[in-house]
């Protein structure tokens, strides 16, 4: 029975010897982290990172240039109603997901229309600042803007047949956020929510949307 039991041991050993030790002496385990290492070396930082910014094709690349046409309601503190907006805004992009953009708008904030009285105000601002894209999800980049814009308001109105009008101007703060939809790689659709600083502590809000192309 003696030579039986030898026979037998053998493979044992020569599996064991195999089965837990791998190329050059390494363990199993030590083997597989060594592949999976190399696997992850040999993946670019691209295809390893889907929202890296310099691999975004939907985001704004340096040096170049986005414009968009907007349209939306906005309420004005003081007068507390919705009225309509009409504007535009180019942006150049930067670096590391940066751009400096500029932009204007009109804003209609008062209308009043009744027997003998009429009363109309606008506020016109134009501004510009920085923007930053912080990362883009898909076909979706979102982006915050800050800057300061300058204001005008002008206002006229009519009581019987006494006319008056008037304006005002101020520098102020313009704080935002949004977001862009790509329908492709160069043009899509633009959604915006902005505050702007209005003379005697008044702020403008306004939310619109609209389209924007990437100029090439």
């Amino acid at each position: 029975m003696k030579p039986l039991a030898i026979v037998l041991a053998i493979p044992v050993l020569a599996f064991a010897r195999d089965g837990i030790q791998g190329p050059a002496g390494q363990s199993a385990g030590e083997t597989a982290r060594s592949q999976s290492l190399s696997a992850v070396s040999s993946t670019t930082p691209d295809e390893f990172t889907p929202r890296h910014i310099g691999a975004a094709k939907y985001l704004l690349p340096p040096k170049k240039i986005e414009a968009g046409a907007l349209f939306g309601r906005n309420g004005f503190s003081a007068t507390m109603q919705a009225h309509p907006s009409l504007g535009g805004a180019v942006v150049l992009g930067l670096d590391h997901g940066f751009g400096i953009f500029g932009e204007g708008a009109w804003n209609r904030i008062l209308g009043l229309q009744a027997p003998g009285v009429e009363a109309k105000a606008a506020l016109y601002d134009l501004g510009g600042g920085m923007q930053w894209n912080p990362f883009h999800w898909g076909r979706f980049s979102p982006y915050l803007r800050g800057g300061l814009s300058w204001v005008h308001v002008g206002a006229g109105g009519r009581i019987g047949s006494i006319v008056v009008a008037g304006s005002t101007d101020r520098l102020g703060a313009n704080l935002g956020f949004g977001g862009r939809i790509h329908l492709a790689e160069h043009h899509g659709v633009l959604l915006d929510f902005r505050l702007v600083q209005g003379p005697q502590a008044a702020w403008l809000a306004r939310f619109s949307t609209g389209l924007f192309y990437h100029f090439k």
